[in-house]
């Protein structure tokens, strides 16, 4: 049951269940398929089925951006919150870091110096890794919320570029299906124009075309690498800055 609601809080909704609908959204555009699932979805039985599938499902893209999560890190040297933090990383300025570092080692966490970071990269990214991890836990809590908002979307990024292949699979089942259909009907009727044979073709396949085409669009051109790294930074962000807040 814990897993149920956690399925349904702020961050369950954004980074979990969001990215599992987008990913069936082709399919019930489908010609009869809405018709289908309105009557489906009178029956009780059939609606605790679709749910337990749901959270199936949602477990599962969240596996699928794990897996991507990881590749991406490789790509980008590291979560941006401790590479922030390294003395030569040029993201944040030398005072606002040092001011950062601060904070942190007053509250009894281990923080590299300059020096120690050029002899040992690897120890330093350890100790600012650990750094994080701390901030990140003590800043859960409604006195949060903006920094909750951008963890969730960076959640629901990084799922939903971890299930693109699957994604652009689907988009491009249910435009084929689609485009199937509609030739289909195209060719029962004889129109003496493309025009008025294209008028033939029911609603619900057109829609349903419409539908498929921009969503396999969406899944190629804006669930990018470069998308999820913006919702990492945006949240990098915000979190780092909590440590200039006195709301702890």
């Amino acid at each position: 049951m814990s897993g149920i609601k956690e399925l349904f809080d702020t961050y369950g909704r954004n980074a979990r269940l969001y990215p599992a609908v987008l990913l069936m959204v082709p399919l019930f555009a489908l010609p009869g398929v809405l018709s289908g699932v309105e009557k489906l979805s009178r029956g009780i039985a059939m609606g605790i089925v679709g749910v337990a599938l749901l959270y199936a499902l949602t477990h599962w893209v969240r596996t699928l951006g794990r897996r991507a999560e990881k590749q991406l890190l490789a790509k980008w040297g590291g979560f941006p919150t401790t590479r922030w933090l390294l003395w030569h990383d040029r993201t944040l300025d030398f005072t606002t870091k040092r001011r950062y570092h601060d904070y942190l080692r007053a509250n009894g966490l281990e923080m590299p110096s300059v020096e120690e970071e050029r002899t040992d990269e690897a120890g330093a990214r350890e100790k600012l890794a650990s750094a994080v991890t701390w901030l990140r836990i003590n800043r859960r809590g409604e006195s949060h919320k903006i920094l909750h908002g951008e963890n969730a979307s960076y959640g629901f990024r990084r799922n939903l570029y971890g299930a693109k292949p699957v994604g652009i699979a689907i988009s491009l089942a249910a435009s084929g299906i689609g485009t199937w259909s509609a030739m289909v009907t195209v060719m029962q009727i004889a129109a003496p124009t493309i025009a008025q044979a294209l008028d033939t073709i029911p609603l619900d396949v057109r829609v349903g075309l419409t539908v498929s085409f921009v969503s396999l669009l969406i899944w190629i051109f804006v669930v990018t690498q470069h998308w999820v790294l913006e919702a990492a930074e945006l949240y990098a962000k915000a979190l780092l800055e909590t440590c200039d807040s006195t709301a702890d």
